[in-house]
This record gives C-alpha cells, sequence and structure tokens, in this order.
C-alpha cells in the first residue's frame, strides 16, 4: 500500500500514514484495536481502491501497540481529536469526514461521538468488529485479576498498575476494570446488555452508520455468537430512533474472522462500506 507518513503530534510524535489522491478534501480516518498500528487489517488497500477519491489516514495513537494498558478511550478520543485539528488546519475546508473503527477502535468512536469537540464535523462512521472485550474475559480465568482492579478502582487508585501477570503488556488497574466489568467505559457491545442499557451506552449517535461483524470472530465466546444478530439490530434500533441517524445498516461478513482475512470477506467488507459512502454521499448532495 503506498502512501506518506507524516506528523500530526510533535509533542507526542504521533505520526499518520496517508493514502490516496493528495489534493483530496474527503478523509476517512481509520481508528485500529487494541495491539494494533498500520494495515491492522488487510483489506485496506482495496478499500482504498475502492474510493479512490477519498484520502485513508491511518493513525498511531498513545494507546497504538503496547500503549493500550495504561490509555483509555478518552485519550484515544484526545489524539483523533489533535489529528482532526491537524486536518483542518493543513486543507482548510474538509468536504466528507468519515470514521472508521477497527475492534476497540469501534469504542473510540462511540466514545467519540458523544464526547469531541469534533462530532459535529463527522459525516459518518463505520463500526468494523465490534465485540465485548467483558465478554471474551469472562471466557478466561480472570476473577481474581478483576478483584484486584475492582477494588484499586474503588480505592481511587485506578491509574496503579496491575501485577505483571495480568496482561501481555503494563495495564493500569482502570484500563483492566474497564475491559472486563459490566457497564464499564468500553463495555459497548455485550450480547446481555438490554435495551435501555444500549441506550444509555449508544443513544448519541446522530450521523449515518454502518455496523459490521464477522460469522467467526474468534474474539466472541461461542455462547455470545448466538446474540448478535439480536445486538445489531437493537444497535441500528437506537441509533436511528433515538440518536435520530437517517440511515443506519448492519452487515455479517460470512465465513469472516476478526480482522476478515478471507478473500471473500475482503471483498465483502469493501463493497459494503463502497456502497454505505456512496449512498450518504449523494444523500448529502
Amino acid at each position: 500500500m503506498e502512501g506518506s507518513l507524516f506528523t500530526y503530534d510533535a509533542i507526542n510524535q504521533l505520526v499518520g500514514f496517508r493514502s490516496g489522491p493528495v489534493n483530496s478534501n474527503q478523509f476517512i480516518v481509520f481508528v485500529a484495536g487494541i495491539g494494533e498500528s498500520f494495515l491492522s487489517v488487510g483489506y485496506l488497500p482495496q478499500l482504498q481502491a475502492r474510493l479512490s477519491g477519498f484520502q485513508i489516514l491511518q493513525l498511531l495513537t498513545r494507546s497504538s501497540l503496547s500503549g493500550y494498558g495504561t490509555g483509555s478511550l478518552h485519550r484515544d478520543m484526545e489524539d483523533i481529536n489533535t489529528l482532526i485539528k491537524y486536518l483542518y488546519q493543513k486543507n482548510g475546508d474538509i468536504q466528507s469526514l468519515y470514521l472508521m473503527g477497527f475492534s476497540t477502535g469501534t469504542n473510540d468512536i462511540v466514545w467519540f461521538l458523544k464526547n469531541s469537540e469534533y462530532k459535529e464535523n463527522i459525516t459518518g462512521v463505520i463500526l468494523q468488529g465490534p465485540v465485548s472485550d467483558r465478554q471474551f474475559y469472562e471466557s478466561m480465568d480472570v476473577k481474581g485479576s478483576v478483584k484486584i482492579a475492582t477494588d484499586l478502582v474503588n480505592s481511587d487508585r485506578g491509574n496503579e498498575l496491575m501485577p505483571v501477570e495480568t496482561d501481555e503488556v503494563p495495564i493500569t488497574a482502570y484500563r483492566f476494570h474497564s475491559f472486563t466489568t459490566r457497564l464499564s467505559d468500553d463495555d459497548m457491545f455485550s450480547t446481555d446488555l438490554t435495551e435501555q442499557e444500549l441506550i444509555n451506552k449508544l443513544g448519541h449517535i446522530s450521523v449515518p452508520c454502518l455496523i459490521a461483524f464477522s460469522e467467526n470472530d474468534e474474539f466472541v465466546p461461542e455462547g455470545c455468537k448466538v446474540g448478535i444478530p439480536i445486538l445489531g439490530a437493537t444497535m441500528c434500533k437506537v441509533v436511528t430512533e433515538v440518536g435520530k441517524s437517517e440511515l443506519c445498516k448492519v452487515v455479517y461478513i460470512d465465513n469472516a474472522n476478526h480482522a476478515i482475512t478471507n478473500t471473500e470477506g475482503i471483498d465483502k467488507i469493501v463493497h459494503e462500506v463502497g456502497l454505505f459512502i456512496d449512498e450518504v454521499e449523494h444523500t448529502s448532495e
């Protein structure tokens, strides 16, 4: 995938990777998941070819790679804010600005749309692979670690690091608690959330929204997969009826894993994202 690196935050030494026509004022900001970096999903070159008039911007944040353990959705939002401020400073007018999240990047987008000073500037969002960290952790033996994190958070010590064996990277009590407890900051896409709980989490989303689930997502426990269609339908109901978005669509990528690495899945996600953006752009003309 051809493109160029650019610095969008000199203070924190954060860079982005830009592909597509450099003079375009239409942008897709791609936000990767935890532990990820550039090209975290393999379909981005094909997506760039499909949306040839757009610049796709991938960004390193302070939470990229091993940084997620000491981060938060709010800190990620601050980095995305800095990128968007950079875009306006460099480009002036922006015709279209989409946010596309993968995995925990979808959580970042939901948080952004509620709390960011730039939330009114977003044309539409794509949530690919929105999964529940809590339900994934519940499939493992982490009850002891959850108790430690909960006790530290309840003692106003959430910024302290957890024992080294807790995670692959240094992780704060706050972040581990957020990954593993019900209705925490990160708990947005669990299949056991009620409609009212989803309203509280997603009811502020008022922009066009595409939600893409993978049929064979390895981060969705087997016992939770049956709830994904209901979750998707309820998410769209909340976005359209409560958030008053004019467009919400759910797609299911057959035989695809979390990152969508199979050829048929890549073709499907590129096709669906392309159709979605075409529709939003046509509606806004």
